[in-house]
């Protein structure tokens, strides 16, 4: 068949094998979009499935403070624990509350009556007060509601503690996350640069006849998977920087 010039041309199976491997890669990135698009949704409050517009070059967010204070930030700041420190506070008052009804009280009582023997006479009028002294230490009722307050305290307590040591894992998960990605988006502006340049090179030989199709494929497959290394890095950077801001309270 090499004889006769009947084998099929390697080159054009070559370019074949390459487009299938773009349209695999087009097909991840495109599922990649969409759960990256419903996480991000997600981290701002919005409906999951609502559109989000990728821009064709993502802002770059400012530089992140250091770790020790994004996570003392997030421990302070953070929306639940927030929530949980008001409910310790609002569990101490009613501690408070329940001891005071165990404090010994003295309360004042007047009243003013009238008096009459005719029912058509003028009434007498009369003065009645006293003094009542209350001292329930020995009232079972009023132990156990305040037993019953410092165990809802100590509640509240246990879930700050849980809610500040979440948050901060939290802000920690993506802080590494934004380095990660912050790292990954310089190497690979250095790597577009070289795919760039090396692509120019392979079009030159194409244009004066030295080329080789597969060596411009492969040129052209670097740039593309170089471009998208780094938008994949910046949308990471993105969705992370706002994980910090939503853990801070930002």
């Amino acid at each position: 068949m090499l004889d006769e010039g009947k084998v099929a041309r390697v080159d054009l199976l070559k370019v074949d094998t390459r487009l299938a491997d773009v349209q695999v890669t087009a097909i991840e990135f495109r599922n990649a979009r969409d759960v990256e698009s419903g996480q991000f949704n997600a981290l701002l409050g919005r409906p999951i499935d609502m559109p989000v517009v990728v821009e064709n070059t993502l802002p770059r967010g400012s530089p992140l403070l250091p770790l020790d204070e994004v996570s003392q930030i997030a421990n302070t700041e953070n929306t639940k624990t927030q929530m949980a420190r008001a409910e310790v506070s609002i569990s101490e008052r009613s501690v408070e509350v329940a001891r005071s009804a165990l404090r010994p009280t003295l309360s004042l009582v007047g009243n003013l009556r009238g008096q009459s023997a005719d029912p058509f006479a003028m009434y007498r009028g009369g003065v009645v007060a006293g003094a009542v002294f209350s001292f329930p230490f020995f009232d079972r009722t009023l132990s156990n509601r305040i037993e019953e307050a410092k165990s809802r305290e100590l509640e509240r307590r246990a879930d700050l503690k849980q809610a500040e040591l979440d948050a901060t894992q939290r802000v920690r998960a993506a802080y590494l996350q934004a380095q990660n990605a912050e790292e990954r988006i310089r190497a690979t502006e250095t790597a577009i640069g070289y795919a760039r340049e090396a692509l120019r090179i392979e079009l030159e030989k194409q244009r004066y006849g030295r080329g080789i199709i597969e060596t411009l494929l492969d040129a052209q497959a670097a740039l593309l998977t170089s471009e998208a290394r780094y938008y994949r890095a910046l949308a990471d950077y993105t969705t992370a920087t706002a994980a910090i801001r939503r853990e801070t309270g930002r």
